[in-house]
């Protein structure tokens, strides 16, 4: 009897392959996720032109979760499904982003979290725009058959436009502070805004 079955992914193994393949190491999420916030808080400075705009990218190194916020440009529902959670698009192909000065442009970022993340959650507000969105996935549950990301506008709330990310550790990965300030240090060496990790200022 002849049967014809789906080709199927396990997507969560397949992103741990491709990100060994991808990135340099385990803590490459720390480089990619402060390149996207950068790129942010260009795209904001760019738009906003004032002079009163304090940018500044905050990393907190937890136990069991890594959090990295920024005030930059934000993103709305739309943009979090058209850019953020589809790899290969990226919201910086454009001429508003090239004049901005914006460096990431293939949209393959947010799978460096899923190399040693178990869960990612992505907390927005678009600029000139009221909501917060929330969107969350556990890397388990990925798949590209079911409608496994959740985005929600009731979740939480930013008093300021920008984006919060919070990866959660997989079980048995760990992070020292003095490991991530390593790895993170000669990227961030040079931006010219303040860069801080657990509240300590490390770019220059």
């Amino acid at each position: 009897m002849e049967e014809n079955i789906k080709f199927k992914l396990k997507l969560d193994r397949v992103l741990e392959v491709l990100c060994s393949q991808i990135y340099d190491s385990p803590l490459a999420l720390l480089r990619e996720n402060v390149q996207n916030a950068y790129d942010a808080i260009l795209m904001r400075r760019h738009v906003e032109k004032s002079e009163e705009y304090r940018p500044q990218i905050d990393i907190t190194i937890g136990a069991d979760q890594l959090v990295i916020s920024d005030n930059g440009i934000g993103m709305n529902a739309e943009s979090l499904k058209r850019h953020f959670w589809t790899a290969g698009s990226s919201g910086k192909n454009n001429s508003e982003a090239k004049a901005a000065g914006v460096v990431g442009t293939f949209g393959i970022g947010a799978m460096a979290n899923f190399g040693v993340c178990s869960e990612l959650k992505v907390i927005s507000r678009a600029y000139g725009e009221d909501k917060t969105y929330t969107s969350y996935v556990r890397k388990s549950e990925l798949s590209l058959e079911n409608d496994c990301i959740h985005i929600d506008d009731h979740l939480d709330q930013r008093d300021d436009y920008g984006t919060t990310i919070v990866a959660t550790w997989e079980v048995g990965f760990s992070l020292s502070l003095a490991d991530a300030r390593t790895y993170l240090t000669p990227y961030v060496n040079y931006v010219p805004i303040p860069v801080r990790l657990n509240e300590q200022i490390i770019s220059q």
